[in-house]
Formats: C-alpha cells, sequence, structure tokens
C-alpha cells in the first residue's frame, strides 16, 4: 500500500494540509518500522483477555466485545507510539484501558446524547480532503444534572471516543482504506460557546480519558467560527495547560476559503462551515456599537487618522492650488523620496516633521539653497495640532531639550541607534552585548561566500568630502543550523528552556547558530496569579450555578420557556435539529454577543502584558503619560 494519504495525490497539499499529510506518512512510516512488535502486542493481548475472560467469567456479550478490541491493530499501534515504542509500558497501558473498558461498560451500545447534538461523526462517504473520518463537536450547552454535578456527561465522554475508535477500526482497517496507523479529524463548532460553557471538571477528565485510554486518536482539529473571546481564551489559557504535541494538531479555520482547503464544503453541516460572519470584526471601530440613528460616520473620521497606512496623495498643507514640478532627470530621487511618509513610529523624526531624504540629493549644487516642500507625514491623530506644544512636553519628561533636535542625518541615524540600543539593554546583558560587539571586528570575517548580516552606520564627511558617505562595517557570519532554520517558532519547542514564554533568537558570540534569549522578563508571581485568576473565575462559575439551583431559578425559567426542547434518538438526529433552527437562519446584522464582555475582561487581564506595549506608545505621543503608567502597574 502506498504512503501516500488519499486524495493527497490529486490534490497538492496547501499549508494548512501540509502538516496533516506530514504527520499521516510519519505514521504510516512507524507502523511499518515496528509492525513485528505491533503483532506481539496483539498476540499478548488477545491471550490476556481470553484468560480473563475465563477467569472472571464474562458474559459472551462482554466477552466478544472486548475480543473485538483487543484485535485492533490502531488501537495497539497508537498505544505503542504513544508508549514511544516500549513494548513493556504500552502492555501495561493497553491493560490498564482494558480495566477501564470493563468499569465503564464500553463493550455494549453506545447511548444516547445526554445533550443532543453536541457530538457526532459524520457519515463515512463525509471525509476531509485525505479522506479522514470526521467527528463533530459543537460547543453550545453544557447542562449539569439535578444535583448539581457532570456526572452524566463525563461519563458519556467515554462513549463518544469510543464510537470514533469503532469508526477508526471498520473505516481504515476492515474497509482497507489504510492500514491502521491513521486518525480521524474533529472538527470544533464554537459559535454561541460563551463563557458559561466552560466547567473546571471537563478539562482534566477530558485530558484523562483521551491521553490515557485512547490515545492518538485524533489528527488534527479544526476550529471553526470562533470570535476574538475564544482566540483570547486560546492564546491566554488553553495553549499553556497543553502539550506541544495536541498545541501542534490544532489550528483555526478563519473563513470559507480555508474551511474549502481542509474539507468539501458540500458534505459538512451548513453550520459548522466557517464564515466570518460570525467572527468578529479585526477592527476595534467595526466593533464599536453605532449611534442613535444607527449611523457609524462620526467614527469614519477616526478610524482614517489613525490609519498605519498611506491614505490618497501628498498635498501642500501651505497652499492647495501650488502644483509642484518635478524634474524628469529625478524621478528615481522623486520615488525614493516618496517613501519618507513612513517613518518608525517611535523614531525622533515623527514629530520633527522632517524629510529624511530631502538633503541627500546628489544632482545639485551644494552652495544651492534647497526648497523642501512641507509634506503630510503619518502621525497620531492627536499631533494634528499643536504638535510643537506635545514634542515640547515629551521632552521635558524624557530630559532632553527641544531644541536639541538632529540637524542632519548623521545626527539622526545615531539619535535612532542610541534609541534602539535602549530597547536591546531590556534582552542582552553587558557581556552577550560585548560579546556582539567583539564579532563586528574585520578578523571575524569569514569572506563573501559565508551568509552575512551587514551592519550600516552613516559616518560624518570629512574635510576633504562634500557629502556624506555611509561606512560599512564588519559583517557579523549567521550559520544557523537546519533544524533551526527549518523551525523559526521555538515558543513551543522542546529546545525552548523557557517553554511556553515567547523568546528571540539572537546570534552566539562564536558565530555558530543562534541562541535562545526571552523576550520579555518573566515575572512567575506573575503568571501564578493569572492562573489562579482563571481558575478562581471558574470556580465563581460553579458556584454561581450551584446557587441558581438551590433557589430554583432553572424551574422557574422552565416555566415561562416557549416549548420544551424535544428530545432525539440519536446525536445524528440532534446535530440536525441544531442545524436546522433559527440561530443559523441568515441575519443582516451581526448578532449581539451578550457574554463577550466577561471574556474582554479575563483576556484584558490574563494576557501577557502585551496590551500595555500596544496602547502605550499612542498615550505617551498623545501626552498621557500618567494614564500609561497607571495601566503598567496593572500588570
Amino acid at each position: 500500500m502506498s504512503d501516500d494519504p488519499p486524495s493527497a495525490t490529486s490534490t497538492p497539499p496547501t499549508s494548512l494540509l501540509g502538516a496533516a499529510v506530514r504527520t499521516i506518512k510519519t505514521r504510516r512510516q512507524q507502523l511499518s518500522s515496528h509492525t513485528p512488535e505491533v503483532e506481539g502486542l496483539l498476540t499478548e493481548l488477545t491471550d490476556d483477555v481470553g484468560t480473563l475472560a475465563a477467569q472472571e467469567g464474562w458474559e459472551p456479550a462482554l466477552a466478544a466485545g472486548m475480543a473485538d478490541w483487543a484485535t485492533d491493530r490502531g488501537t495497539v499501534f497508537r498505544a505503542l507510539r504513544r508508549a514511544h515504542f516500549d513494548e513493556a509500558k504500552a502492555h501495561s497501558a493497553l491493560l490498564a484501558c482494558c480495566a477501564a473498558r470493563i468499569e465503564h461498560g464500553l463493550c455494549g451500545a453506545i447511548p444516547s446524547l445526554p445533550v443532543p447534538g453536541l457530538f457526532a461523526m459524520l457519515p463515512l462517504s463525509q471525509t476531509d480532503r485525505l479522506g479522514h473520518p470526521i467527528a463533530v463537536l459543537t460547543v453550545r450547552q453544557v447542562i449539569r444534572d439535578e444535583n448539581g454535578t457532570l456526572t452524566e456527561l463525563k461519563d458519556w465522554l467515554w462513549f463518544a471516543l469510543e464510537m470514533v475508535r469503532r469508526v477508526l477500526a471498520d473505516y481504515w482497517v476492515a474497509h482497507r482504506r489504510g492500514t491502521g496507523a491513521e486518525g480521524a479529524v474533529l472538527l470544533i463548532d464554537v459559535k454561541d460557546a460563551g463563557y458559561r460553557n466552560l466547567e473546571v471538571e471537563l478539562f482534566p477528565t477530558l485530558f484523562s480519558v483521551g491521553r490515557n485510554s485512547f490515545p492518538g486518536l485524533f489528527e488534527s482539529v479544526y476550529i471553526v467560527n470562533a470570535g476574538w473571546s475564544h482566540r483570547a481564551m486560546w492564546n491566554s489559557v488553553i495553549k499553556r495547560l497543553l502539550p506541544k504535541s495536541a498545541i501542534d494538531k490544532v489550528a483555526f479555520l478563519e473563513g470559507k476559503e480555508q474551511t474549502a482547503e481542509v474539507f468539501n464544503l458540500d458534505q459538512l453541516p451548513e453550520a459548522s462551515i466557517a464564515d466570518v460572519f460570525y467572527t468578529a470584526p479585526p477592527s476595534p471601530t467595526r466593533s464599536r456599537s453605532t449611534s442613535r440613528s444607527n449611523s457609524s460616520h462620526a467614527l469614519v473620521g477616526l478610524s482614517a487618522k489613525l490609519a498605519m497606512t498611506k491614505q490618497g496623495e501628498d498635498r501642500n498643507i501651505l497652499d492647495d492650488n501650488q502644483k509642484p514640478t518635478v524634474d524628469p532627470s529625478g524621478n528615481a530621487i522623486h520615488r525614493i523620496k516618496s517613501l519618507s511618509n513612513f517613518h518608525l513610529y517611535l523614531s525622533p523624526s515623527r514629530l520633527a516633521h522632517r524629510d529624511l531624504l530631502s538633503d541627500s540629493e546628489d544632482d545639485e549644487p551644494a552652495s544651492q539653497k534647497q526648497i523642501i516642500q512641507t509634506r503630510r507625514t503619518l502621525r497620531p491623530a492627536m499631533l494634528e495640532l499643536g504638535a510643537s506644544t506635545i514634542a515640547a512636553r515629551r521632552a521635558s519628561r524624557t530630559g532632553t531639550p527641544a531644541t536639541g533636535r538632529a540637524a542632519t542625518p548623521a545626527e539622526y541615524a545615531s539619535m535612532l541607534q542610541d534609541h534602539h540600543a535602549r530597547g536591546l539593554e531590556q534582552y542582552y546583558s553587558p557581556e552577550q552585548y560585548e560579546a556582539i560587539e567583539a564579532m563586528s571586528s574585520p578578523e571575524h570575517s569569514d569572506g563573501p561566500e559565508s551568509p552575512q548580516t551587514l551592519i550600516i552606520e552613516p559616518g560624518f564627511p570629512e574635510p576633504g568630502k562634500t557629502e556624506c558617505t555611509p561606512e560599512i562595517l564588519a559583517p557579523i557570519p549567521v550559520r544557523p543550523g537546519p533544524a533551526e532554520a527549518e523551525a523559526p517558532d521555538v515558543q513551543f519547542s522542546s529546545s525552548n528552556p523557557w517553554f511556553g514564554y515567547p523568546v528571540v533568537r539572537v546570534p552566539r558570540a562564536s558565530g555558530d547558530g543562534y541562541a535562545i534569549r526571552p523576550r520579555y522578563g518573566r515575572n512567575r508571581k506573575r503568571d501564578l496569579i493569572k492562573t489562579l485568576l482563571w481558575l478562581f473565575v471558574l470556580r465563581l462559575q460553579t458556584l454561581r450555578s450551584s446557587v441558581e439551583r438551590a433557589l430554583g431559578l432553572p424551574r422557574l425559567t422552565a416555566l415561562f420557556a416557549a416549548k420544551k426542547p424535544e428530545e432525539h434518538a440519536t446525536p445524528d438526529q440532534g446535530l440536525r435539529a441544531v442545524a436546522c433552527t433559527q440561530s443559523y437562519a441568515p441575519k443582516g446584522t451581526i448578532a449581539k454577543r451578550g457574554g463577550d464582555w466577561i471574556w474582554m475582561v479575563i483576556g484584558f487581564l490574563l494576557f501577557r502584558g502585551t496590551w500595555t506595549r500596544l496602547v502605550g506608545g499612542p498615550l505617551e505621543s498623545m501626552g498621557l503619560g500618567v494614564v500609561r503608567d497607571m495601566l503598567g502597574s496593572l500588570v
């Protein structure tokens, strides 16, 4: 049998399918390499099940179900793979799984869901583009029982994963579509999944059941219809609880285009097709509610002033009727000068309204006085008027006189390098900085063939020269290893000593490869407080539900309900019924989310201090340093 995934040869793998194609190929290669171990474990497990059935006198139905499980090639291989191909550990894990199956009664018929439409397997004719079966998890309702516990839902988690295991055994091995090394695909639909859908008790149960009794069941996990609140929850909390192997499987599908890269849209339930309609808009302006007259025109001007890209053509703010003339011989210089609108946001020239390239033209005599047209530079909206006053206030806070602005490009370059050097002091120790400076000497150069990083520093003009010539310092040789070049993101890599923390790569002092340094300062107490705050919020939600049940509020709400929800016999019927409800009908306006503001507060507090850096710069530019300092004290 070919090692290529089904339909992977006919459909070129996209960026989303690239990881899935590599995973299925790796699994099949591992199975072919460890086939003798898998066959030996199958024989031992079958003998153990037969011995236990004879000793304990199992019923015929239980004995038949356990015998069928003991011959599942995919289950044995996944257990061996989880044990890092150690036969003794894999055999012990399979015996523990055997006891758990008997305890939970997984050998019989699978009962119906306590919550209709929560979980279902799509028909085997409906697969992804690589031929994987699809399981759909719809996280909308998590209902407790009369005693206020989730015991019934926890028990059904075992049956849900058992359903997937049976489908894989029938689909891949019995129908000869695969070798037994393949898994399924989990599609999570988080539309209308508010903060009350998360319960503290479900997380350890789901991780424990899936990892110990059903290892490697899903090859990929795709999340659709996710809003900004779900992404905040994923980035700030869930991603830091999962292992790297689980994080690599998860992918967010932003719209129909990305969903079509992974699935056939005509084979998916209409409710599970990712659409940007259900995703919160990325612009804060679009996220705001409209005015009383149902208009948002008042926000258009603010949005245009805060835009970070060039809007329209340059215009002389002194005289609109005066048309600037451009010499045809200086077209190249004119094109270069047009880039001067795009300055570094924190550079000293933003508040000086300076055209940095205006005095670098070499086609005019040096004695001729240059006339510079005043240009509208890109700056915050509050700096349109009174920029000099705000610049003076910034200079008074930093201790630098406002009149000490750079008069030449060389002085500006020196000021900019000092500004960047102060920022680099947060990431480099004095010893590391000296090592990097030592690498700039000429004796460290390896020649033109080695990959180099050039440092260009504008120098001051010498007495015999009429223009400023840039001085090229020695190159810094950087020789990254093959593993480092292939894995640029090491935040969740095993090579990261600060696992889960943002890191940066810096060149080693010896010039061989890179060293990993933390991007931000670590604060273990702060991270512990954020984690405890998250658990405390979830515990408050559990306490709130307990109080509501003690007061009988759920029964009181049921009296005023429009109608009792219809019960469904199978999960498939529940999924179809949910897909046909009015919540999926086309809407002309964006639906209002009632509980997202709570996730906004939680995400605002749990983000690792990054939001203060986003809002700190504009606040400082507007002279609101006190507000910035107050916000910085919250994290």
